[in-house]
């Protein structure tokens, strides 16, 4: 290590400066004139050119400031000079906003990091990726928005950037940069490449990074520049679109939450210690050349100071003021890194000579910091996660299996230094009991005076001391030895199975258990290997027949020879389970192994087993009396005395005197105990179980059992009994008394619809597969008849080739040499005609006037040809059919039925003309009633064109279809209320109740409006969130024909956004949108534009949801006829007719009083 300090001449030495001048004379660096630097993030955020030193100065106001943000802006006037480049004037020449690339231009982007997802090269190209991404936030989000991503806990009135305004952004940024072809999203044929989405995703990530960035920035350099200054700025050029945000971000910043912020985040940049010098390259722009600097010290024999060092700590050390010395070598670092340097210069060499050992991010440079490393971002690496900081080949255990690592060791260290205590304590007390033993056996006075042995049974007396007293050697007993051994292992119930028997395996979560799979267990036999392979304690071998539900990702503890640890891939495979946690289907719980000795129980004595326990274990046998000693007299032979019984505490009785051979007196009998049931203990189930005695309660009296009296006694109770029931029988029931929660739960069953209705297909679908088997039918029918012509032909020219050779008639030879003849008709002097007109009664000059009139030949007016047959259009009539008799058989159910309600309605005497369909709050916010006439139904039944109160009720239809499909971010606008009709005559009235529509469903996504004007339909799908309004027309026609009504929304709207908070656009943006192919486009000289729309808006609701169902449907309608198209559409609302609004019990439903009256 070498200080400058001791060296004057290092002073005024650069060694950064020296490097990059000779970096630009060998043409490594590019050199950019003072002023035409290339864009980067910070040309955005220096709007009007002041010194960027002193926009330094306000950085506390921010959080602290990540490494990649501070490579991006200029460093303050008070650091060190920039590693990469030389010292410059304290005034620069001013920069503009960063303009956004006009429509059409691109860049090419070739190299991108695959790491972090950042354009490396050209190098030109990827500065302007990042100088876009601020020019892009800048242009589509408000300054209003408080933070760029949403908090991790909710607050009242706090706004963050959605995720579709961020995929906005990104996607108007790749309009104009173009990514190398492993990061295309399609392929050559329009496939998705399911390769390339991570890749994708990282260089989103990188944008949405910087993005975030220069949104902080922006509104940081605007709350300095005007803000705090009282000024306001001029809203042209840049600032043109702050116009309407500006009010709103001045509250903001004057707020008192503001000021709060602000002052925790200067106290958090304040503990910031140490700035890096590098400029705005960064660590990737200087790893280069520190690399090169090094290579050229070992080129000429010198070892770099940073020899060994981790690359992190090294680049760390560099970028924050570190260099070395060109001559030695040695590390040359001044101000406030000497700290932290000659830490890490310890830390290396004692890693180095294997002192200490890091561990992943507890590496030399935390330790030389004295700081832990915090999420989101590695020191000395720059912005990047973690797991490309660290990657997982640095660490085999990866960041949590390692601190399980380390947390399972500890545990096992303590439960032995647990178990080591318990053997000492144990160890200790049997060598106290040991000596106390040998104590109670030494030699003392009163033993040696009486000459007695003293007794093993702690309860026998010694007799007293006598001349004729025998004498009794006493011998020291022998030493005790303590033998631990260690504990069986403990069974379960798959250790006692012989053969293969199917198991469930069980997998521990938290202090519970659950069953995870079904399988079958082997026998756990001595010497048993798994895939030649030992089997671990605790485990036994098993196979996976069937997964539960929901487990199939689950980790088993051990891998297959293969390396499978999920557990829906070693299915059907032997793999090893925990024994206790494989159960047996059927088979009662049981202990995992009995305890070394049972408890004895409460009976007196403790010599043989259980004492008054039932089935316990017997207790261990009583220490062996001392043997008699040799020296007893000759010829006494007198016997020991007989042991007493057990639970007799009664001392013995004296010793007889020598010679008497009297036998001692029988043992008294065993006391008799009371009989009880007793059941053989079964070692599965638990010890604790009470079994029940029988019960012993006496039988009642049989009736011929009683006397005259208790007969009397009897028949009178029964007497009472039966006049108390006929009395309680008679009483009406107590009305039940319900709550409010059970009539609304009970009310709930009415509004409900069953099971069985939700999954039934509607009358659309059933509708629309009934016209696809007819179309499939009517092909099936035209391909029978063409085959059958094509048979006949044949078969005709089979005939012919049999016959000879067939001559071609007039008119069939392949070449014609002459005009074919033509044969006139008769005149009218033909004897046909003049018998036809005499028939008639007319002359053959009058039959050819009328002809003439008819449009007719005179032939087909006499009838010697077939006149041509032209369809007559059915028209309305009052009270009359609604289709031809003949089309009736042909009408689907619900038509048929709506058919023949009309019928019967028809029929009433005071029948009118039209029908009402009530429209309440909760459907549009007020309460009125659509007139249906009758006339309707017909334009309905014979695909006429639809006024609006039938396409009013196709919107009430599909407001109910959402309710119960929980489809909430959809709203509509009645086309009975809002029209061309009430726009020329009523703006005002039509204003409000826009106004009412629009405020009401602002929370919505999609807003639904059919819209009528003139003679045709069109839907306008107002788009809440991105201010959109898209237009469906299926004539395509100019939209200066409904100029009136946008007008009209764009003044509602621009209402709507000064009103409401949120990121909307102060103009509503109209867009067509074309049909993807010609099925959308309405024939021309049809009036089917109403069922068009009707079609659209099923679209946005019913079928909303991409689907291969959905699809099919789409393209089934596109080979249909338009007859054969809108049937479904007709059978749906006339089922929606019949339901809600002719049954008494329907949503929409109005009783007509006067239709019964007489």
């Amino acid at each position: 290590m070498a200080d400058d300090r001791a060296d004057p001449i290092m002073d005024n030495y650069d060694p950064d400066g020296e490097a990059h001048m000779f970096g630009i004379i060998n043409g490594d660096i590019l050199y950019v004139p003072t002023g035409q630097e290339e864009d980067d993030i910070s040309s955005y955020l220096n709007l009007d050119g002041e010194d960027e030193g002193r926009r330094q100065q306000d950085d506390a106001e921010q959080t602290s400031i990540n490494d990649d943000l501070q490579m991006e802006v200029a460093t303050t006037s008070g650091a060190e000079p920039s590693a990469g480049s030389s010292k410059q004037s304290s005034t620069s020449s001013k920069r503009g906003a960063t303009k956004t690339m006009k429509q059409g231009e691109t860049c090419t982007i070739e190299v991108v990091d695959s790491a972090t997802g950042r354009p490396l090269e050209p190098r030109k190209n990827a500065t302007k990726f990042v100088s876009q991404c601020g020019a892009v936030v800048r242009d589509n989000v408000s300054i209003t928005v408080q933070e760029w991503n949403k908090p991790k806990k909710a607050r009242i009135g706090f706004t963050f950037v959605d995720k579709r305004t961020k995929k906005d952004c990104f996607k108007k940024l790749m309009e104009h940069f173009v990514l190398p072809p492993e990061y295309n999203k399609f392929d050559e044929e329009g496939n998705k490449i399911e390769e390339n989405k991570e890749r994708r995703r990282l260089v989103k990530q990188f944008a949405l990074h910087k993005m975030a960035d220069a949104f902080r920035k922006f509104k940081q350099n605007l709350a300095h520049d005007f803000v705090k200054q009282n000024k306001t700025p001029d809203f042209k050029g840049q600032y043109e679109k702050l116009k309407h945000d500006w009010p709103e971000f001045v509250k903001q910043k004057k707020s008192e939450q503001f000021i709060q912020i602000s002052k925790k985040n200067k106290e958090n940049a304040a503990k910031k210690e140490y700035n890096h010098i590098m400029g705005p390259g960064g660590y990737r722009l200087w790893e280069r050349r520190w690399e090169k600097m090094e290579n050229e010290l070992r080129a000429r024999g010198i070892r770099p100071g940073t020899e060994g060092w981790d690359p992190r700590a090294k680049s760390w050390w560099y970028g924050h003021g570190g260099t070395l010395n060109p001559e030695t070598g040695e590390c040359v670092y001044r101000g406030k890194i000497i700290k932290p340097t000659q830490a890490l210069i310890d830390a290396m060499r004692d890693a180095q000579e294997g002192k200490i050992k890091f561990n992943r991010e507890n590496d030399a440079l935390t330790k030389a910091l004295g700081n832990p490393e915090h999420g989101g971002r590695v020191r000395g690496m720059g912005h990047i996660p973690w797991k490309i900081g660290f990657p997982q080949n640095d660490d085999p255990y990866g960041y949590r299996s390692r601190k399980r690592k380390m947390d399972r060791e500890a545990d096992v260290v303590e439960r032995l230094a647990s178990e080591m205590d318990v053997m000492k304590k144990t160890v200790s007390v049997l060598v106290a009991e040991r000596d106390a033993a040998r104590a109670q056996h030494e030699d003392h006075p009163a033993d040696l005076g009486s000459q007695q042995r003293r007794s093993s049974v702690a309860s026998t007396e010694a007799p007293p001391a006598g001349a004729d007293a025998p004498t009794i050697e006493i011998t020291a007993p022998e030493p005790l030895v303590v033998e631990i051994t260690a504990p069986e292992p403990p069974r379960y119930p798959v250790d006692d199975i012989k053969e293969m028997k199917e198991c469930h395996l069980y997998y521990p979560i938290g202090n519970m258990s659950m069953k995870v799979a079904i399988g079958s267990a082997l026998p756990c036999l001595p010497g048993a290997l798994h895939h030649n392979n030992p089997i671990q304690d605790g485990y036994a071998r098993v196979t996976v027949e069937d997964i539960v539900q929901g487990f199939e990702d689950l980790e088993i503890d051990i891998a297959t020879p293969e390396g499978e640890k999920r557990l829906g891939d070693v299915k059907r495979h032997f793999i090893l389970w925990q024994k206790k946690f494989i159960k047996f289907p059927g088979e009662a719980p049981r202990t995992t192994s009995p305890p070394p000795y049972g408890g004895g129980g409460g009976g007196g004595g403790g010599g043989g087993g259980g004492g008054g326990g039932g089935g316990g274990s017997p207790t261990p046998p009583s220490r062996q009396p001392t043997p008699p000693s040799p020296q007893r007299p000759a010829g006494d032979q007198t016997p020991p005395p007989s042991p007493r019984p057990a639970g007799d505490q009664t001392p013995p009785p004296s010793p007889r005197p020598a010679g008497d051979q009297t036998p001692p007196p029988n043992p008294p009998p065993a006391k008799k105990q009371k009989q009880s049931w007793i059941i053989n203990p079964d070692p599965y189930v638990p010890k604790t179980t009470k079994v029940p005695e029988p019960s012993l309660k006496p039988l009642p009296t049989r009736p011929w059992e009683r006397s005259a009296e208790e007969t009397a006694a009897a028949v009178a109770a029964d007497y009472e009994k039966w006049k108390a029931d006929c009395k309680k029988k008679g009483e009406p029931k107590p009305k039940p008394v319900f709550s409010d929660e059970q009539k609304k739960w009970a009310k709930s069953f009415l509004s409900t619809p069953s099971q069985a209705a939700k999954n039934l297909p509607d009358d659309y679908a059933r509708e629309l597969r009934r016209q696809a088997l007819m179309l499939k039918e009517k092909k099936e029918r035209a391909e029978n008849q063409e085959n059958k012509a094509l048979e006949e032909a044949e078969k005709t020219e089979l005939e012919s080739k049999k016959s000879g050779k067939r001559v071609a008639q007039l008119g069939e030879q392949s070449k014609q040499s002459i005009a074919p003849l033509i044969v006139k008709a008769a005149g009218p002097d033909d004897p046909d005609i003049i018998a036809a007109a005499a028939a008639h009664g007319l002359t053959v000059t009058s039959a050819r006037e009328q002809a003439a009139n008819l449009g007719i030949t005179l032939r087909e007016l006499l009838g010697l040809d077939e006149a041509p047959v032209k369809e007559v259009v059915i028209t309305y009539v009052k009270n009359g059919p609604l289709v031809e008799p003949a089309q009736e058989e042909d009408l689907p159910p619900q038509m048929k039925g709506l058919l023949k309600w009309y019928k019967g309605y028809i029929k009433n005497k005071n029948a009118k003309e039209y029908i009402y369909a009530e429209v309440r709050y909760e459907h549009h916010f007020k309460h009125y009633y659509v007139q249906i006439h009758l006339s309707e139904l017909f334009q309905l039944f014979n695909l006429r064109e639809l006024d609006k109160s039938i396409i009013s009720c196709y919107v009430l239809m599909k407001i109910k279809e959402c309710r119960v499909r929980n489809i909430n971010d959809v709203g509509f606008i009645d086309p009975h209320i809002i029209n061309g009709y009430v726009l020329e005559h009523h703006p005002a009235d039509m204003e409000a109740d826009l106004w009412q529509f629009l405020t009401k469903q602002e929370l919505k996504s999609d807003i639904l409006f059919p819209y009528h004007f003139g003679f045709h339909w069109i839907l306008l799908v107002i788009k809440v969130d991105t201010s959109e309004c898209l237009v469906h027309d299926s004539l395509n026609m100019d939209p200066k024909l409904w100029g009136g009504m946008r007008r009209m929304l764009q003044k509602v709207w621009r209402r709507f956004v000064d009103t409401k908070v949120g990121e909307f656009k102060k103009e509503l943006e109209f867009k067509r949108s074309k049909a993807k192919n010609g099925g959308d486009i309405q024939p021309a000289g049809t009036n089917l534009c109403g069922y068009y729309v009707c079609e659209m808006i099923r679209r946005y609701t019913s079928e909303r949801v991409p689907s291969d169902t959905n699809a099919q449907r789409n393209n089934l309608r596109m080979m249909l006829s338009p007859e054969a198209r809108f049937r479904p559409l007709q059978e749906e609302l006339a089922g929606w007719f019949s339901r809600e609004v002719l049954h008494p019990k329907g949503e929409h439903h109005y009783e007509d009083v006067e239709l019964y009256m007489h």
